[in-house]
Parts: structure tokens; C-alpha cells; sequence
């Protein structure tokens, strides 16, 4: 998709359930799904290390997260693991932008019960397969430097015909009411990310697959045969 003479912008995607063979992501309901998200995140504390969000500490606080996720017009979708029929994360399909044909996946927020293991990815590449099957044209994945296991990920996915992770500068306007040594931190290049509870600058990891030269797996004609094989050279067996 090369040639946009004859662009339009694309439909908002429309919440609906995505299935795949490992998993299937449904619009997250905080009354179906939270009782299954809390019994296998509760205690991972490990899991908000790189979200703007601080481990919560019981169901009621957990339950207020995703009410405020939920408030924004991005997709928010849980990750049904089909071994179980149990819900075991959550992820967004967000910055979403018709006119650009640009969204991006993020606020990947997976317990340890469905770290590394083929739903895991899958969820990834449902988000991708969706975006994509509406003409989008850009589907991007951004996280912390210091987040290894997805900055790894990220890099599993990729096929060598693809670009690889580059890393991203920020508008400094967005973090607006940043300290002035935050500032300082931005107008360096780099991003912020809270820890706890300090801001702290960091590298932002970017990674994008376009229309052209996405992973074969998101291209239509190739897409369960080689998103099959995907999992059996990249990923894992529970």
C-alpha cells in the first residue's frame, strides 16, 4: 500500500470478540471477567513494573483500574486462554487513528499464568490481524527500555524482511506537568515511565509493522499456516 493517492480514512474498529486458536479476546466486562483476571493477577506485582498504574492491592482497587481504562475510547480486551475458558489478561487496541490508518497494541498486561506461552502471542497478532483487516495500513508496539522480556518479544516477531525496533521521541508536551529535571530528561530524547511512584527517563522502544512488509503471519493468503509455524520456531509450550 504504497501509493495513497486514492487514500481514505479507515473505520474505528468496532469492539467485538477476536478468535484465535490459543485464545480469544473479548471487550473486557469488569463483572464477567475481573473475578478470573484477580485470581491470577492478584499478587503478581511483578506484572505493573512497567504501567502507569501501581499494583493493586485488592479486587475493589483492581476492579477501579479497569473502570478507568475503560473510560477512554480505546478497545480494551481480555485475553481468554481456551485451555480453560479462563480470563488471564488483558491488553489495548489503542491510538488508534482512522485517518492515518495507524494503531498500535499496548497496556499489555498479562498474569504469569499466560506469560510466555503461544496465547500470549497470538492475542498480539489478533490485535494486528484485526487493525489490518480493516485497511490499516501501520500497527506499532512501544515499550519501556528497561522492559526486556517485551522488548524480546517484540523482537520474536519480527521476520528479517521486517523493520526492526528503533526507539521513538516523544513530544515533550506530553508529559506537560513533569518536573524540571523530567523536562531536562525529554529534551534529551527520552521518555518517561513511572516506577513506583517516581518518574523516571527512559528509552522508548518502538516497533512497527506496515501494510507492505508486516510478518507474512498478518498477511492474509499465508496467515494460519505461517502463524502456526511462528509459534513453533519463536515461542514456547506451556
Amino acid at each position: 500500500m504504497s501509493d495513497l493517492k486514492n487514500w481514505t480514512a479507515r473505520p474505528f474498529p468496532a469492539a467485538k470478540v477476536l478468535e484465535g486458536r490459543y485464545c480469544r479476546l473479548e471487550p473486557l466486562d469488569v463483572a464477567r471477567h475481573g473475578a478470573d483476571l484477580w485470581a491470577v493477577m492478584a499478587g503478581a506485582n511483578s506484572v505493573w513494573d512497567y504501567l502507569p498504574a501501581a499494583p493493586p492491592k485488592d479486587r475493589a482497587g483492581y476492579d477501579a483500574v479497569l473502570a478507568e481504562l475503560l473510560k477512554s475510547s480505546d478497545l480494551l480486551f481480555t485475553l481468554i486462554d481456551r485451555a480453560d475458558g479462563k480470563a488471564k489478561g488483558h491488553l489495548k487496541m489503542m491510538e488508534i487513528r482512522p485517518a492515518h490508518g495507524v494503531f498500535e497494541v499496548g497496556w499489555i498486561t498479562y498474569s504469569p499464568a499466560v506469560q510466555r506461552t503461544r496465547a500470549a502471542t497470538e492475542a498480539v497478532y489478533l490485535i494486528g490481524d484485526y487493525g489490518f483487516s480493516l485497511g490499516y495500513r501501520r500497527y506499532e508496539w512501544k515499550c519501556n527500555n528497561r522492559n526486556e522480556p517485551s522488548k524480546r518479544a517484540a523482537q520474536r516477531t519480527h521476520e528479517p524482511s521486517a523493520p526492526r525496533l528503533c526507539f521513538c521521541r516523544p513530544p515533550a508536551s506530553k508529559f506537560s506537568g513533569a518536573s524540571q529535571r523530567s523536562n531536562a530528561a525529554l529534551r534529551a530524547g527520552h521518555s518517561l515511565s513511572m516506577i513506583g511512584n517516581h518518574a523516571v527517563s527512559r528509552f522508548s522502544p518502538f516497533t512497527t509493522w506496515c501494510w507492505r512488509n508486516r510478518p507474512s503471519y498478518l498477511k492474509p493468503k499465508r496467515c494460519a499456516a505461517r502463524f502456526e509455524g511462528s509459534l513453533r520456531l519463536l515461542h514456547f509450550h506451556s
